[in-house]
């Protein structure tokens, strides 16, 4: 009888053919972990994925602070607005008011009448009320947009910088009949 040292102790063995059997169960066994964890590894990758993708994409937060990073308000007032002025001062060649005068005036009453917070925060209330629906959490969205204190800040951007006034005196007066 032959006695092999391993971790547990003295093995015996009825002869050393037997220890090549062992070696080749050790491979099998190896085959088969790597076999497992080329299974389970894009498995864990999946599943993390799929976590990260419920707590984001299917978040109504994760939308919210995505558009307070954007600046949608700030882009809307710099960039957006004067460059749709400036389109429309080469499309509005038959005016005869000159819209690089009004645009300034303008863009300031457009910011008076929607500030960028009240932007912000109506831009926040959509989504929180449209993902859930979307998600299909809820049955249906509403969206209510308060124009009564808009309508009084429209009457005051109008009033205050003389915009109206201004836009009626460099107006020419109609032809009677046309």
């Amino acid at each position: 009888m032959v006695y092999i040292k391993s971790l547990s102790g003295l093995q015996p063995w009825a002869d050393g053919a037997s220890l090549g059997g062992k070696k080749r169960m050790i491979w099998v066994r190896r085959f088969f972990a790597v076999l497992l964890i080329l299974l389970f590894l894009p498995l864990f990758f999946a599943a993390l994925f799929l976590l990260h993708v419920n707590a984001t994409v299917l978040s109504a937060d994760f939308y919210v602070k995505e558009l307070r990073k954007a600046a949608l308000p700030v882009f809307l007032y710099d960039q957006l607005l004067p460059t749709a002025f400036d389109e429309f001062a080469a499309e509005s060649w038959k005016l005869s008011v000159d819209p690089t005068k009004v645009r300034t005036k303008a863009i300031g009453a457009f910011r008076e009448v929607f500030p960028p917070q009240w932007l912000q925060d109506r831009m926040e209330s959509v989504v929180i009320e449209v993902v859930p629906y979307v998600t299909g959490e809820t049955e249906g969205f509403s969206i209510a947009v308060p124009v009564r204190d808009r309508l009084v800040a429209l009457g005051g951007a109008l009033q205050g910088p003389g915009l109206l006034r201004r836009f009626a005196k460099e107006r020419p007066a109609e032809p009677a009949g046309g």
